[in-house]
């Protein structure tokens, strides 16, 4: 295998951004690995998310990485700009789609993160940005990670989506903005409840952030598409096809 690219989350909501560098860059080769041990990060203090990412990048950098890509936007929203004093190498974060809601519809805007990504600097500095003028709905989605990483049964999720995130949607609601990476997975329970809002989420501009940077770097290529999956969850025995499944998933939804 030639130098991978690393890629992490604290469960499996990152293996929807593996899933779009396959689609995109089927020409790399990739490490995921699951924080399993230590998730869900958005219930971690800002230094533990810290410190916990740069555990999972020393992994990754002894197996080669040539790039890593925090695949989660809580761990971005408080460790990237940690690690990159860190390390030389290229790291890429998320960013919810906020931009591409702001330039692609003109009504309300409802934003699904984590309660610590809404409670970051990095969300708030974003929606001053681009939400200048707009109505922009942060809404806070405690355990909605959770229900996506035990796969829960639809009935579940939509209960949890009409009650949560429902007070939020008006008549002039245009976009859902998808600031976790879990939530690519719930993608058709939000068409089913609400089909005439538009979807944005980050995945598709990490991904090209990262092709952009290893052109830069001259790193890019040399690689077949091969996927090694690893986790701190020594005891989950079936964590890669898990991996696999939610991977096979991210790609039915692409299409």
């Amino acid at each position: 295998m030639q130098k991978p690219i690393g890629i992490f989350d604290s469960g499996f909501g990152g293996v929807s951004v593996l899933a779009e560098a396959l689609k995109k860059l089927p020409e790399e080769d990739y490490i995921y690995y699951g924080d399993l041990l230590y998730a869900p990060y958005g219930t971690k203090t800002r230094e533990e998310i810290q410190d916990r990412s740069a555990a999972v990048a020393e992994v990754l950098l002894v197996q080669g990485c040539k790039a890593i890509v925090i695949a989660c936007n809580t761990a971005t929203s408080t460790a990237a700009v940690y690690l990159r004093g860190k390390y030389t190498l290229p790291i890429i974060g998320m960013e919810p789609a906020l931009k591409p809601a702001v330039e692609g519809t003109t009504g309300s805007i409802v934003v699904l993160a984590t309660p610590l990504t809404i409670k970051e600097s990095k969300f708030k500095n974003q929606i001053g940005l681009w939400g200048i003028g707009r109505d922009v709905r942060p809404v806070a989605c405690p355990g909605l990670m959770e229900l996506v990483e035990r796969e829960a049964p639809a009935e579940d999720v939509l209960r949890y989506l009409e009650e949560l995130v429902g007070p939020h949607i008006s008549a002039d609601t245009e976009a859902l903005v998808l600031g976790c990476t879990h939530y690519i997975y719930i993608k058709p329970h939000l068409e089913r409840l609400w089909p005439q809002i538009k979807q944005f989420d980050g995945n598709v501009g990490a991904v090209q952030q990262l092709k952009r940077r290893l052109t830069e770097e001259n790193l890019a290529g040399g690689g077949s598409g091969h996927v090694v999956y690893k986790t701190s969850a020594a005891a989950m025995v079936d964590f890669a096809a898990k991996c696999e499944r939610f991977k096979e998933r991210a790609l039915q939804l692409m299409e």
